[in-house]
Order: structure tokens, then sequence, then C-alpha cells
């Protein structure tokens, strides 16, 4: 299906830009290839309504995937996954980029949408900034707890998901010690 309409001006896929949503990444390629910019926010990877985990208590909804935890948003990997969908390599300089999404209609406080949207935020500027052959799952779950911590403090950003918990117990990839490990001196 054309992406512009007969009452469209010629002009129009020279300054529109699609934007790519829910789980419609061909509608990406298709577009591109006919000469529109693209921005890709698939849902299944750059919706952060969804829900992050499995815990009753994660806020988010269900409807696009189960749950998009932070490794999930990580993974992406917009172009090669274009490129298997048909996508040539004169039309890639019409994608522009990704853009994260947060849909608002069930969120009901500022604190509740940077709840949503952090840590998970962060990996989506990742993904959008870094190529991908330099970046590392491992180092970024390293950097992670710095950067919440600063991003608390000195901001004011409030941050959920299933990692949090972990950040905010000191046992960011620590491994608890049980009692009987402790006795015997084991560290």
């Amino acid at each position: 299906a054309p992406l512009a309409g007969p009452g469209a001006p010629p002009a129009t896929k020279h300054n529109a830009v699609a934007y790519a949503w829910k789980e419609n990444e061909r509608f990406a390629a298709e577009a591109a290839v006919q000469g529109f910019g693209v921005v890709l926010c698939p849902a299944h990877f750059m919706y952060l309504d969804l829900v992050e985990g499995t815990d009753f208590e994660d806020r988010g909804l269900y409807w696009a995937s189960p749950t998009l935890p932070i490794d999930r948003v990580y993974s992406y990997e917009p172009m090669e996954r274009l490129r298997r969908m048909g996508l040539p390599p004169e039309a890639e300089g019409k994608i522009r980029g990704i853009q994260a999404n947060l849909w608002s209609e069930t969120v009901d406080s500022a604190a509740r949408a940077e709840e949503m949207l952090f840590p998970r935020l962060l990996a989506a500027a990742e993904v959008a900034w870094t190529a991908p052959e330099r970046r590392s799952l491992v180092d970024f779950q390293w950097r992670l707890s710095p950067q919440l911590a600063w991003l608390a403090r000195e901001m004011g950003v409030r941050h959920g998901g299933q990692a949090t918990g972990l950040i905010l117990a000191g046992n960011f990839l620590r491994v608890p010690r049980s009692p009987e490990v402790a006795t015997r001196g084991i560290v």
C-alpha cells in the first residue's frame, strides 16, 4: 500500500517522517524504500509502558509482550532486523533513529512515569547512540548502578524494575552469602 495518497503533495515523502509503531517493522523497511524518513519504535522493544517483569507489583501493560525487561530493550538491533526484512543498502540512510515510548493513559503520577522509564530508557539510549559492535550487556549492567545512583542523587529521578531492588539493597552483581558459608569462613 502506498504511504502517500493521491491527494498528498508530491514533496510529501521528502518532508514527512514515518514512525513505525507497534510490531510492524516491515512497514519501516517499506517506508524507507519509498523515500520516507523513518523513526523506529516497535512495541516489543521500545514501549516502556509495558510491564518490565513478572512480579505482580511491576507496573505496566501486557498487550504487546508478556514482559519488556531491560535486557530485551538493550538487545534491540534495529538495522540488522530491517536488513533481514528486506531493507536494501540504498534505503538505510532513510532510517533516522529509534524512539522509546511511554504511553501515559495508565500512568497516574510523574513518580510512576519515572519508575517505568528508568532504567530501561538508559538501555534505549545506548541502543540509539552506540554501534552494535561496541555494545556489551555485561558492561552496560556494570555501569547501570552508578548511573542510576547519580540520577537519583543529583536529579531526584526515581527508577523501577527488577534490577532496582538489588541496586537499592546494595546487592547489585553480588551473590548473597548464606549463614552456612559465612560460618565456614568461605567468602
